[in-house]
């Protein structure tokens, strides 16, 4: 029976999809930043609401290449847990005589 934390195909997709979402969220910031950046110093308001959004782009940058890098060195750790020991092999199912055999009936 499976426990609630086993996945039946061992990938987990919620890595990849939270770094596409950071970098999907750093285009639209650092593109809004851009567009919004003022021709003339009237528009310093804008000014500083650029340069905010352009910092919040390079820190969810900084944030996407931080989980890409979370998520090889889980992948590695994983890979090396598994090469320790030999893969799983199924067994035969015990019988009456097995089990007498064995004093458990």
């Amino acid at each position: 029976m499976p426990t609630p934390s086993s996945k039946s195909s061992g990938v987990n997709f919620s890595p990849s999809i939270r770094i596409n979402v950071y970098f999907l969220y750093t285009t639209f910031l650092g593109v809004t930043s851009w567009l919004i950046w003022p021709d003339s110093w009237r528009g310093y308001g804008l000014g500083m609401l650029s340069v905010i959004l352009g910092l919040s782009a390079f820190f969810c940058l900084v944030g996407a290449v931080k989980t890409m890098i979370q998520r090889y060195l889980r992948e590695k750790r994983i890979a090396e847990f598994e090469a320790l020991g030999e893969k799983p092999r199924s067994s035969s199912l015990a019988s009456n005589e097995d089990l007498d055999e064995a004093g458990m009936r």
